[in-house]
């Protein structure tokens, strides 16, 4: 009986053990208090914390929602610069920034609503020295005024030195509500074809709409993840028709299976296709042979589609990645 007790009391202890480890694992693998696993933006979000870009506020939360002002999107997109692309720890580039606008003698600093005991002075003097930004005609920044989206993508490819396309070359509007006449064309245009800006069901971009902490996360996070490995397009769904029917492979096309159809790629590859829109994805196999028209990288099975988008869509922007081929 004493024995017994014992063997109930060691597994007690064990339980509670293996109970308290799993939960600090769990509380470790939270992102954020307000940034949960079926967040749209999550890999953005992801991506930017574990690079040392954001850390969130003091409650643990991000706050996704949240406008941002001229002073926070100069934190984010200099930091995401010195640390992405040069290549800087976090703490690194926090002192770099210190050290340059300490030493500015040599640049002609002169907003005059950027004190140098602001919070934000450094990154500010940063994008000063870099022509990213000038002021306005009256020398202030300006730094709590809000963020639209023109303005956003403008500061990202200022700051990266991207080469923009000339406006006499955009004969075409870049979105419904982006017009090529806008001082804003270059830069969306370049967004667009690059695929760091994709428009919304409504095949708008609202380019004069404030944006969000989430939004700002997502341009940085799809400018610097574009990878020679990824390919862009279009894709859509099969039709109910083709159900039960054979394909290119050989198998029966199901429609609640995930499977797709590619035009070269060997049957029996997997690929991860992402929505560009909301950064869902599926993985896939590949078991027919299609889509014809050029537009289009790939064909999913409805079940696949909706995975990743209402069916109602039609057609998605997407990227896709090899992780397997047999």
């Amino acid at each position: 009986m004493k024995t017994l007790s014992k063997f109930k009391l060691v597994l007690t202890i064990s339980t509670l053990a293996l109970v308290t480890l799993f939960s600090i694992q769990t509380a470790s693998a939270v992102l954020f208090t307000d940034v949960d696993s079926n967040h749209p933006y999550l890999p953005a979000i992801r991506f930017l914390k574990q690079n040392g870009i954001v850390q969130g506020y003091s409650d643990g939360s991000f706050q996704p929602s949240r406008e941002v002002n001229r002073a926070e999107a100069l934190k984010i997109l200099t930091l995401s610069q010195k640390i992405l692309t040069e290549g800087a720890a976090s703490e690194d580039a926090e002192v770099l920034f210190m050290e340059e606008s300490s030493a500015n003698t040599d640049v002609n600093f002169d907003l005059v609503d950027v004190p140098t005991e602001a919070w934000y002075y450094k990154y500010v003097f940063q994008a000063f020295k870099n022509n990213i930004i000038s002021g306005y005609s009256d020398r202030t920044f300006r730094g709590g005024n809000t963020v639209n989206l023109a303005e956003a993508v403008k500061m990202l490819l200022e700051t990266n030195n991207v080469e923009l396309p000339d406006p006499d070359t955009i004969v075409k509007d870049p979105f419904k509500d982006a017009y090529k006449n806008e001082w804003y064309a270059p830069y969306l245009q370049w967004a667009k074809n690059n695929y760091v800006l994709i428009a919304n069901m409504d095949l708008r971009v609202h380019p004069e709409q404030d944006i969000t902490r989430q939004e700002i996360a997502n341009l940085i996070y799809r400018f610097y993840s574009l990878e020679e490995d990824q390919i862009y397009g279009r894709a859509s769904y099969y039709a109910d028709f083709f159900d039960g029917r054979t394909t290119a492979s050989g198998e029966i096309f199901r429609q609640d299976e995930f499977t797709a159809a590619h035009l070269t790629l060997p049957f029996g590859t997997m690929l991860k296709v992402a929505n560009l829109e909301n950064n869902k994805s599926v993985v896939v196999r590949i078991t027919d042979r299609g889509p014809y028209d050029k537009r289009f990288v790939v064909d999913l099975s409805k079940t696949a589609f909706e995975t990743i988008s209402p069916l109602s869509r039609g057609v998605i922007q997407v990227y896709y990645e090899i992780i397997y081929i047999p």
